[in-house]
């Protein structure tokens, strides 16, 4: 093998391993941007579930005061 060909071997490996740097850097971007997500989707869920609760026990209110009028 010439040296024209080792340096253009070595050349190729260099790139190859910057795009897999890249894509690990851009992997763990997204896992923390998922992240992000999954804790605005449970913090929504727990929001909602408290404001179902509370619209049942206005309903309860409102039956309740109905029965007194």
């Amino acid at each position: 093998m010439s040296m024209t060909v080792v340096c253009f071997f070595q050349s190729d490996i260099l790139d190859v391993n910057t795009i897999f740097k890249d894509l690990a850097t851009l992997v763990h971007d997204q896992g923390e941007i998922v992240d992000s997500i999954e804790a605005n989707v449970e913090s929504t869920h727990i929001r909602v579930e408290e404001g179902t609760a509370q619209l049942r026990q206005a309903e309860l209110y409102k039956v309740s005061l109905g029965k007194f009028s």
